[in-house]
């Protein structure tokens, strides 16, 4: 059977169990076979008591979420990061001796001996209470900063970054091969480092994640590894002039066909393509929220689409696929089901995406009423995505930076401003979004009115106009330096909307998790205003 499994995401808010049981039914109801639990510091370690967070899950609480969800029919698959993505633990001054260097509190250092001991010890616990059927993903994305430190510079210079990268995951492949389990990793950092490809073991199964395909058809495709840094997108002409040697021995082949030739586009799939060719399991791995999504509202205009291919490519040409959803970026998981959604609904369809058809599909199952507005208001409420500050760890980022002593929005405003145009470009543009806001908040009202089931769901969307909405009216007050006369408005509206927040929130996720939630919204708001949020 092919894996269509949804991703539960828990490194920032823990769920309650009420909600996560409604959940994860809807998702079993729409065709979703598995689940993957990332937990990061929500399990409770016992002989790592430090890493865990004050809401983790104990032993017995995994356990029977894990066996409740069997008994439904969908596949606890978990999720333990091998390299990077590891702050959760090296970030934590019990576990600083783990990391890499001093400064990078992100990656465990390669050269430790004590670091694969201490991460099979972690696999082993967590195996033996999800008691996974099948497969075990250890992460291992984006580790761009693998080997930067000094006491890794001699085994970068004789490994390359790809053979340092496969020296240390390799052992924690055998491992979990040795639990009678598939290993499964994401593939950019081996696809950013395509010769490692014919030394890593079949039995690893390789997750292709890309969160920007939104069609077969691609005019620029995403290059990992951006020959060196991060990824890259290139159109044809680039590609040509400046594709490296291990990308064109290896991948390039996959991208072209005759249809390229006749209108310069690509074949979208060619990663996922080419590891099939080289003989791995393939799974692939859309998006219903990460980067590029607002703090209240995810981009769904890219999402739906994204998922829809994505997760359609992965289970009629793979083993299946697994949606993703990101919860560092914040927005609530109930204002990502209609990506959730098109995943599922893109499986039973040919062709290419109908906006019109996928909303009066979702609309009528989920509310029980044929909202055929429904996109054009998800499209108004998702206005402003690319504006840095509306997006929640560039928001965390500024706190940082500016202390409490400077108005956080401030630099990245006028940065912004530059980008624009000027203040005047500027404010008109963000008074143009207001608008836009006010526009779909009327329209999601109208809809709860209407709507026959499930009309709480539009609360979610209503809190996260709100969100970005007060976002909008603080920058606007400091790039019209009207914040003294507007300031106590809007301390009025901070509290008003923190308060809606906070109730809303308080249904879904635990005391401490709403806490957390409402300090990465708001904090920034608060700091710009002088009264920062306690």
């Amino acid at each position: 059977m092919k894996m269509i499994a949804y991703h539960l995401d828990f490194k920032r808010a823990m769920w309650k169990n009420d909600y996560l049981a409604r959940f994860t039914e809807r998702l079993k109801k729409w065709g979703y076979n598995a689940l993957l639990l990332e937990m990061e510091d929500k399990f409770r370690f016992a002989e790592h008591p430090a890493v865990s967070h004050g809401e983790a899950w104990g032993r017995a609480q995994t356990s029977a979420f894990a066996a409740k969800c069997r008994g439904r029919g969908m596949d606890v698959i978990p999720l333990m990061q091998s390299l990077g993505h590891l702050e959760f633990i090296v970030g934590k001054k019990e576990y600083a001796h783990l990391r890499e260097a001093p400064d990078l509190a992100k990656h465990i250092d390669v050269t430790n001996p004590d670091a694969i001991p201490f991460l099979t010890k972690l696999y082993d616990e967590i195996i033996a209470v999800v008691r996974p059927e099948k497969y075990f993903h250890l992460g291992g994305d984006e580790t761009w900063a693998l080997g930067n430190s000094r006491r890794c510079a001699p085994l970068l210079r004789k490994f390359g970054r790809g053979g340092l990268y496969l020296r240390h995951m390799r052992p924690l492949w055998e491992h979990i091969h040795q639990r009678g389990l598939t290993p499964v990793i994401w593939a950019d950092m081996v696809l950013s480092h395509p010769d490692i490809l014919g030394k890593i073991p079949k039995y690893v199964a390789l997750m292709d994640w890309n969160y920007w395909i939104t069609n077969e058809r691609e005019k620029s495709i995403l290059v990992w590894g951006g020959f060196g840094r991060g990824n890259r997108w290139f159109n044809l002409k680039n590609l040509n002039r400046r594709a490296d040697r291990p990308f064109r021995r290896h991948l390039l082949k996959y991208a072209l066909d005759r249809q390229t030739r006749r209108d310069k586009t690509f074949r979208a799939f060619y990663c996922a393509d080419a590891l099939h060719a080289k003989g791995f399991t393939v799974l692939t791995a859309p998006a219903s929220r990460c980067a590029g999504d607002l703090i209240g509202i995810p981009l769904s205009s890219r999402h739906i689409p994204n998922c829809y291919y994505v997760a359609r490519r992965g289970v009629r040409g793979g083993k299946g696929t697994l949606v993703t959803s990101w919860a560092v970026r914040h927005n609530h998981p109930e204002t990502n089901l209609p990506a959730a959604y098109a995943a599922v609904w893109g499986l039973k369809r040919k062709g290419d995406f109908d906006q019109r058809a996928f909303w009066k599909d979702y609309t009528a199952g989920m509310y029980g009423v044929d909202l055929p507005c429904f996109g054009e208001a998800v499209a108004f409420a998702e206005k402003g995505a690319g504006i840095p500050f509306l997006q929640a760890h560039i928001l965390q980022n500024k706190v940082k930076t500016a202390g409490k002593k400077r108005c956080p929005l401030a630099k990245p405003l006028a940065d912004f401003a530059r980008a624009r145009g000027g203040r005047r470009a500027t404010r008109i543009y963000l008074e143009s979004i207001l608008e836009d806001y006010e526009k779909a908040a009327v329209m999601f009202r109208g809809f709860r009115r209407n709507a026959r089931r499930n009309a709480g769901n539009f609360d979610f969307w209503l809190e996260g106009i709100a969100v970005d909405g007060l976002l909008i009216r603080a920058a606007l007050a400091v790039l019209k330096k009207s914040l003294p006369g507007e300031r106590k408005a809007l301390i009025c509206a901070l509290r008003r909307v923190r308060r809606q927040t906070a109730r809303l929130f308080a249904a879904t996720y635990l005391p401490q998790s709403v806490q957390e939630e409402l300090k990465v919204r708001y904090e920034v708001i608060a700091g710009s205003l002088g009264v920062w949020s306690r």
